[in-house]
């Protein structure tokens, strides 16, 4: 493959939209569906996707070196700091719940945090763009796995940060797909 800097990306923004466990992921770059909501905000960070593979060596008696390695995992995260506070994203934050006014019209809202929460799962789609270039990343099956510390400070935003867990899916083993407009993959 040739050098080509018309093939260098920058997720310059972008979106992240969640629906509930089992919405239909979407095939393509039209809008979504109405089961999907914006999360809102996300730090300047951006979303981080991580992947890991585990792997074994087999150890033969005639080398030092493993001859061969065996897969034992794969894990894929999804990590963010979502700046907005609000009935979506607190309850995402917390493993599930929901927020309740106290009393009708009061102006005043709770949310109770569950001592061992949730298994919270949902679908987690994340547009990102490059100008007119779209990369459109979906994960049919996520649930949040680690969440940051919540600071609350005079001097600097608050976010909420997250790390979703992409689980197996139902059937097959496509943990998540690309869906993008980029001509880069023309062939």
């Amino acid at each position: 493959m040739a050098l080509n800097n018309d093939e260098i990306r920058v997720a310059a923004n972008g979106r992240v939209s969640i629906a509930p466990k089992g919405t239909a992921v979407p095939e393509d770059l039209a809008p979504l569906a109405a089961a999907f909501v914006d999360v809102g905000a996300v730090s300047d960070d951006g979303a981080t996707i991580a992947r890991k593979v585990n792997q074994d060596g087999v150890n033969i008696w005639q080398s030092t070196a493993p001859a061969r390695y065996l897969i034992t995992g794969t894990e894929v995260t999804v990590a963010m700091a979502l700046m907005q506070f609000n009935p979506v994203t607190l309850p995402l934050y917390f493993g599930g719940g929901e927020v309740v006014e106290t009393t009708t019209g009061s102006g005043v809202f709770k949310f109770d945090i569950e001592g061992g929460g949730s298994l919270d799962e949902r679908v987690l789609v994340i547009d990102a763009f490059d100008g007119t270039l779209q990369y459109r990343y979906v994960f049919s099956r996520v649930q949040v796995s680690d969440t940051d510390d919540l600071s609350l400070k005079r001097t600097e935003a608050s976010g909420l940060g997250i790390t979703f867990g992409v689980l197996a899916p139902s059937t097959g083993d496509i943990m998540g797909t690309v869906i993008t407009n980029d001509p880069a993959f023309a062939a």
